[in-house]
């Protein structure tokens, strides 16, 4: 195996590449520094990602302090992770870095690499990054143009998502004439473009305008302002009446609710022990189950004997056959 370290001029900033056997791939964490993401949280991203963490390799590279590691993406899944990043979501400081990263990095890159492979001509087509007339996208390019559009695809509502998918691909279709697969290689930058172009006007889409039913409304408000005055009344009753514990801070309600209007009623108000636990009975098993609640002895001892005789009362008519 053959490998060459190479840095890519980029704005004043160097990007490091290592060519292994005669392919490209890019290192990520001097890109983190230059745009100032913290690398440790996209490197998990990376990991998360099972595209990304397939294709992802630690490279041994000679410095002058010694052999180091690099982790290294190949240049085809450059821009899935660079668009993977949240522009709005990244400090202010960060977001022009990020966006000059996302917009142009993979092409500075992708012409600097292309050439020199194609002089090197590589005897093992397979190995070669060279792109000949006649080669459609390889399956390394095919995955980056869907990372990038389902990386963003899935930040969106979950309504929005699908057709967002759909329009993304239908660009591609209308701008070449052939589904995305049959994309000529030479024209991967300028699909990627196109990609790019579409998924950063996903924010720039108008939220639809719900307009609320006037009726049901208004329904809600008298339903709230009901229920608030039933239970300051059932509580000013209840204190009144002796039946708040001295240091009780949480009360427990019943609401009737049928599908009238006037027909909301807090049937009954009661306050809640201290040693008290509001939960299902099957989640009141798994928690005592897990150890997250941990009932004194003698609580535990009274529920087991309490659910042996349970038991055994509902046996009975089986045992008697």
């Amino acid at each position: 195996m053959s490998q060459t370290l190479v840095t890519v001029d980029f704005h004043g900033q160097s990007l490091l590449a290592v060519l292994v056997d005669g392919q490209p791939y890019v290192a990520m964490r001097p890109i983190c520094k230059n745009i100032g993401l913290q690398w440790n949280g996209q490197f998990e991203r990376i990991n998360r990602n099972p595209v990304m963490s397939e294709g992802v390799r630690v490279i041994r590279t000679p410095s002058s302090g010694g052999d180091q590691d690099m982790v290294c993406l190949p240049l085809d899944l450059l821009n899935g992770w660079l668009f993977g990043v949240d522009v709005n979501r990244v400090k202010d400081e960060i977001r022009p870095k990020l966006i000059r990263y996302q917009k142009e990095c993979f092409g500075v890159l992708y012409r600097h690499f292309m050439p020199q492979q194609a002089a090197a001509a590589q005897p093992d087509p397979a190995n070669s990054f060279t792109v000949q007339p006649g080669d459609k996208l390889s399956a390394g390019q095919q995955i980056a143009l869907r990372a990038l559009l389902e990386a963003n695809a899935k930040k969106l509502p979950q309504a929005r998502q699908a057709g967002a998918m759909v329009k993304g691909w239908s660009k591609l279709k209308a701008h070449f004439g052939v589904s995305y697969r049959d994309i000529p290689a030479e024209r991967f930058v300028e699909a990627m473009s196109i990609m790019a172009r579409h998924v950063a006007s996903f924010d720039q889409v108008e939220p639809v305008e719900l307009k609320p039913d006037a009726d049901l409304a208004r329904r809600a408000f008298a339903l709230s302002a009901e229920i608030s005055s039933q239970v300051q009344r059932s509580v000013f009753d209840a204190v009144l009446a002796g039946d708040e514990p001295g240091d009780c801070l949480r009360w427990i309600f019943s609401l009737d609710l049928d599908r009238g209007p006037q027909s909301h009623t807090v049937s009954w108000l009661a306050p809640i022990e201290q040693d008290a636990v509001v939960m299902s009975l099957s989640k009141l098993a798994q928690a005592i189950g897990s150890g997250d609640l941990v009932p004194g002895a003698d609580d535990l001892l009274a529920l087991m004997s309490a659910c042996t005789s349970q038991i055994a009362r509902r046996m009975a008519p089986q045992l008697a056959h």
